[in-house]
């Protein structure tokens, strides 16, 4: 949506509509926090609780994030290894379960996401949308080159999540539940408003429908013009 004046100025006779990004639907429908955590088994948990992500492959320095995270003892780590088998088990190796604990991908993401008190994200890819689109605070740190800086530069300056410069700046603010709340809160409104605009992916797939739609009454309308001039020809 911060785009679309942008654009407009690039193109004024285009018609632009701003979008939320496309998730599945199951990230914008009403998650229960609470209920997400009992399906994780983090109910009784007190401590800070953090999904470390770096996408479907899991990369982006992952490891600095979860034994930085890990050390002080006072952050409960589950670590998204999704299809990284290497990743995994060198983490679930390496660290207690219960303290730090090694995902395999998952198909209830939206669980996942609504469960954590913060999503630690290394890019800024379709993990990150979904995390907005719950409403969990999206931190992110030590984003991959190319697009995953760049969408996590711009993320941070609209507002959306925030990027952190070194690893040791992000855990002190989550050793700090009341700060990590306080500097969130706003960036959380931010990403809910996001998808307050029409579903990106439903536009896209209704959009040929009302296209066919809108040519089947053009063609309706010239028909009746059509049989119109006819009947008026006959009766003369």
């Amino acid at each position: 949506p911060m785009d679309v004046e942008r654009v407009r100025a690039c193109r004024p006779r285009l018609p632009v509509t701003a979008m939320s990004p496309p998730v599945a639907p199951a990230f914008t429908s009403s998650l229960s926090r609470n209920e997400a955590r009992d399906r994780m088994g983090l109910a009784d948990e007190t401590r800070t609780t953090i999904l470390v992500s770096g996408g479907s492959w899991a990369v982006g320095g992952m490891r600095e994030i979860v034994e930085a995270a890990a050390a002080p003892g006072d952050i409960r780590v589950l670590v998204l290894c999704a299809e990284n088998d290497k990743l995994r088990q060198e983490i679930a190796s390496q660290f207690a379960a219960g303290h730090v604990d090694a995902l395999e991908f998952r198909s209830d993401m939206p669980d996942v996401i609504a469960a954590v008190d913060a999503v630690v994200h290394t890019g800024a890819g379709v993990t990150g949308f979904e995390t907005l689109a719950v409403g969990t605070p999206l931190l992110i740190v030590n984003p991959i080159p190319g697009h995953g800086l760049r969408s996590a530069r711009a993320l941070h300056d609209y507002g959306l999540a925030h990027l952190f410069s070194s690893v040791e700046e992000l855990v002190d603010l989550l050793r700090d539940p009341n700060q990590l709340r306080a500097a969130t809160s706003a960036q959380i409104a931010a990403g809910q408003a996001l998808y307050s605009a029409p579903n990106a992916g439903e536009m896209i797939v209704s959009t040929p429908a009302r296209r066919r739609a809108q040519r089947r009454r053009v063609v309706g309308r010239r028909l009746v013009s059509l049989m119109s001039i006819l009947i008026l020809t006959i009766m003369v």
